[in-house]
């Protein structure tokens, strides 16, 4: 069996195909520029799956859920099944470098722009719908799409970053994801869940371009500027809340406000820069606390109060020290905890982000804390 074509447009600007064929348990890829040459693989091999279990797979079937797999992973990395699409293609957005590490680099002659940063889920929205940064669809969202149509009527090559947050829980990331997680498919949508998505869920938006003939190229003082006009009369969608700072300690004490009030931190941005679809040096996040994701091994019970809910969770320590571990904090309402500690299991050999004061002299995290949440809702 002959698979479907998907094509994709490449760095030079030609067009790139794939395919895949089947024969029995086996299947072979073929790929190239489209009308040139094309190269085919030795086929693979699929074998049979949890066999004498009520799920089993044979040889046959397995190959043909592995081909599905693959279909679905090329479509993520902007391959279509028409040509007329590949210019729609899907675009990672900019993100953030550390300003400990460019601190001295900072051109404070124009002053910075000084974000809050929203801890929510970073979302992308085009003429073609919401995604997040893995380019996962958002199915939650269809009342801010809604509001945006017009917007992209007028600029269909309208390309709006921001983060996907629940009114007045602006830094409280597990509410956010109950509605929003990419986990959500679209069979699993219902009325009751898109009401309170209307209800509750925003869009704060930070940056974009095409849009008032603005590009990728042109400053960011002016793609903000003119994006702030363009979204004026929008209720879902909402600009972040900043200040341009003229110097380092303006920075720092707009950003130590906002971290009292259980900011995560704030993102620093050049007026002059523009938008790069990658890790940009213009772009740099200030934090009073580190952070890095680890890998569960289990959770643990609080005491008193706190008995039967998952207040600390162990992890292992990576970069060769994966047979030592520590201990860290877990953030949430005793319901949210009491609920984690029964479903434990879940969160066990899953990666969590865990924020931290630094690292002591064994690279342990001092004072970490953690939300416990699986960064699978993008």
């Amino acid at each position: 069996m002959t698979y479907p074509k998907l094509y994709s447009r490449d760095s030079s600007g030609g067009i790139r195909v794939w395919w895949l064929e089947q024969e029995g348990n086996a299947y072979s890829s073929h790929y190239g520029v489209e009308g040139g040459k094309i190269v085919s693989t030795e086929p693979i091999y699929c074998e049979a799956k949890n066999v004498g279990k009520a799920n089993e797979s044979d040889a046959v079937s397995q190959c043909t859920t592995e081909i599905k797999a693959l279909y679905k992973k090329q479509k993520k990395q902007n391959y279509f099944e028409s040509i007329d699409d590949i210019d729609d293609a899907w675009k990672e957005p900019q993100l953030c470098k550390l300003y400990k590490d460019y601190a001295d680099k900072v051109d404070w002659s124009q002053g910075q722009y000084v974000d809050e940063k929203i801890n929510g889920i970073c979302c992308l929205i085009t003429k073609n719908g919401a995604r997040s940064r893995k380019n996962e669809i958002f199915y939650t969202v269809p009342h801010i799409l809604e509001e945006l149509e017009l917007f992209f009527k007028k600029n269909p090559n309208g390309y709006l970053h921001g983060e996907l947050v629940r009114k007045g829980c602006l830094n409280q990331l597990n509410k956010t994801v109950e509605i929003i997680s990419v986990g959500r498919k679209e069979k699993d949508i219902t009325p009751e869940l898109l009401r309170l998505s209307e209800q509750e869920i925003i869009f704060i938006y930070y940056d974009g371009y095409g849009f008032a003939n603005l590009t990728d190229a042109s400053d960011f003082q002016t793609r903000r500027d003119v994006l702030q006009i363009e979204l004026s009369n929008c209720n879902y969608c909402q600009p972040v809340n900043y200040i341009v700072a003229e110097n380092e300690e303006q920075m720092k004490e707009f950003a130590d406000n906002y971290i009292s009030t259980n900011g995560e931190g704030v993102v620093l941005k050049d007026p002059r820069m523009c938008y790069v679809h990658k890790r940009s040096k213009n772009c740099l996040k200030y934090k009073k606390s580190e952070s890095a994701e680890f890998k569960v091994i289990s959770l643990e019970s609080g005491s008193g109060n706190w008995a039967g809910c998952a207040k600390f969770a162990w992890c292992e320590l990576p970069n060769g020290l994966k047979d030592k571990k520590f201990k860290t904090n877990i953030k949430g309402t005793q319901e949210e905890l009491r609920e984690a500690l029964k479903n434990k299991d879940k969160w066990v050999g899953k990666m969590i982000t865990v924020d931290y004061q630094e690292l002591s002299p064994y690279n342990t995290p001092l004072i970490p804390y953690t939300d416990l949440i699986i960064r699978d809702y993008e």
